[in-house]
């Protein structure tokens, strides 16, 4: 019977959900199975004990052997991340970073990074190494030895056993997932189904994807894992501050005056240049200005003159006649009279 394409594709789409959700219940289901084995395992431990059989007698039996089992496990697979921190005074520092990269090879590791910085007057090296994580309390008391004293240490583990094993049975969920996708893919490539062989293989490589991440995250967290790292940072043993005696040196005086004054000339003769070498553009450029603006104020006051001021009337003003006229005059009416 042929179907009509949309619900092919529907159907697909539902085949591919119902099988996503029975893997993670799988998945989900697993631990759930192994934490109830652990009950029953403690009876036979206690039953074992009472009746003082053996270890191998129990296991011939099938009784307890998970229980014997699972300590050991945990602790044999624990995946615990160590990383250690160390400041150390040394005699010669680039003698003891050489000592500490023939130590990481003997150790069975290498050197991650090193440098060597000088200061003023001493030499200062750091260097991180990386070496088995099962010798790693070992190298730390082997650093120890090869400084005058260590000035701090600061050590870290890390426990990542529950991310890994998250991460294992995320794997296991996911290769199953990919295993019934390439099944699926191969009966869609069968039915000459293109759209649907297309949407089951975006799928596959979506899985895909995911798995090789994970595997790359469980690589680094191994890796990490077997060889410890150790930063160590060397210090040189510093000399003893020689004692100040407190005596008059009156040539020494002398000579620290002289070198004031020539630091003080030497600072006038650098404000002298400053002043030449920017003040005297600044000048020049503030008289041009001053000129532009003398020119246009005389060219404005040419074409704007001042207007003249109405003048004032002229006041009449009264002859005075002088005393002695007067008296003669009035002499001479007297006289006609």
């Amino acid at each position: 019977m042929n179907f009509p394409p949309l619900f092919q594709k529907r159907a697909l789409s539902i085949v591919l959900l119902v099988l996503s959700i029975w893997l993670v219940g799988c998945g989900a289901a697993a631990p759930a199975f192994k934490s109830q084995e652990a009950p029953a395992a403690a009876p036979a431990r206690e039953s074992r004990a009472a009746d003082s059989t053996s270890a191998d007698d129990a296991v011939a039996a099938g009784e307890g052997v998970t229980e014997l089992n699972t300590a050991a496990d945990v602790v044999a697979q624990r995946i615990i991340i160590y990383q250690g921190k160390m400041e150390l005074v040394v005699e010669d520092v680039p003698a003891t970073i050489d000592q500490i990269i023939n130590l990481a090879a003997r150790q069975g590791g290498y050197v991650s990074s090193s440098s060597v910085n000088r200061s003023e007057y001493n030499l200062y090296g750091e260097i991180t190494i990386r070496v088995d994580a099962r010798r790693y309390q070992e190298t730390l008391f082997k650093l120890r030895e090869l400084g005058l004293r260590a000035l701090s240490e600061d050590t870290n583990s890390q426990d990542v056993t529950e991310e890994f094993v998250d991460l294992q049975a995320r794997k296991t969920n996911l290769e199953f997932t990919e295993q019934a996708l390439q099944q699926i893919l191969e009966k869609q490539q069968a039915g000459n189904k293109i759209d649907d062989v297309l949407q089951v293989y975006r799928e596959l490589t979506t899985v895909r994807g995911e798995i090789e991440q994970i595997e790359g995250r469980m690589r680094y967290l191994q890796n990490q894992a077997a060889l410890a790292t150790i930063t160590v940072t060397l210090y040189p043993e510093e000399d003893p501050v020689p004692e100040i005696v407190n005596v008059w040196k009156p040539l020494k005086v002398a000579r620290d005056a002289w070198e004031t004054l020539l630091d003080i000339l030497r600072n006038l003769a650098d404000v002298g240049i400053w002043l030449t070498v920017c003040g005297l553009p600044l000048l020049v450029l503030g008289a041009i200005l001053l000129l532009i603006g003398r020119w246009s104020y005389r060219r404005w006051r040419k074409n704007n003159p001042p207007k003249p001021k109405p003048a004032k009337p002229a006041a009449k003003k009264t002859a005075k006649v002088p005393e002695s006229d007067a008296d003669a005059s009035d002499e001479e009416e007297h006289a006609g009279g």
